[in-house]
């Protein structure tokens, strides 16, 4: 119990600190929506994908080969990741703008305009979610060792942080490079795949064309593929 309530006590002293460092510029963001009299949620629209299942699978494939490769090249654990980076980020951007002109896609509202509701809401979202995030992550941890199982500690927390060029590498391993991608990715390629499933259902197939899964599937698909790692975890 007593490394529990350590566990709990780290969680909530740094979901406290984080919450500070959000809700604070939050609010400022909300007040400026307001007086740009902007609605916080933004307005409902049809999605539409440009890629389907394959070329997702394909581009996930490649984003994740990357810097599998860089190791193979001889760089470090810690290096390949932000090396791989910008790679990551040019076939991302190469791959939408190469696939974007099969859809017609209505313009955003300016960015200029709408960022304080945007920043607001990214705010409330995050104060709603991130305590059920971090009990879900301490019943998980706390069912493990129940089970017999030994916590394993982040290949980060290994790194050396008082040689001045490791700490740059933890940095920009965490904070930059292993957030941007996994954003990009869910939020780049997966959503806009997900929801455009409704939208792909109604219309009318061509001759020889694989019918398009449904939202539930797809949902479906991403979460058997999500539990790929801990069906082949060693404890089981």
């Amino acid at each position: 119990m007593g490394e529990l309530a350590e566990q709990i006590g780290g969680i909530l002293l740094a979901g406290s600190l984080t919450a500070v460092g959000v809700l604070l510029p939050g609010l400022a963001a909300w007040k400026l929506a307001q007086r740009r009299q902007v609605p916080l949620l933004p307005p409902a629209r049809v999605w539409r994908s440009a890629w389907n299942g394959l070329n997702l699978l394909a581009a996930i494939l490649v984003i994740l080969a990357i810097p599998s490769l860089l190791l193979l090249a001889g760089l470090s654990v810690w290096e390949a990741p932000v090396y791989a980076f910008p790679l990551q980020m040019l076939f991302f951007i190469l791959f939408q703008r190469s696939l974007r002109s099969r859809i017609e896609v209505p313009p955003p509202e300016p960015l200029r305009r709408v960022w304080p509701a945007r920043l607001a809401l990214a705010a409330v979202a995050w104060t709603l979610l991130a305590p059920l995030v971090l009990g879900l992550n301490g019943l998980i941890d706390w069912t493990y060792s129940q089970l017999g199982g030994e916590p394993e500690e982040h290949p980060l927390t290994q790194l050396d942080v008082s040689v001045p060029r490791n700490a740059l590498l933890l940095v920009l391993q965490a904070c930059v490079a292993a957030p941007w991608v996994e954003e990009c990715v869910m939020r780049g390629l997966v959503l806009p795949w997900l929801l455009a499933a409704r939208t792909e259902r109604r219309r009318t197939l061509f001759d020889g064309a694989w019918p398009s899964l449904k939202a539930r599937q797809r949902a479906m698909v991403m979460i058997v593929v999500s539990l790929w790692p801990a069906w082949n975890c060693s404890h089981w």
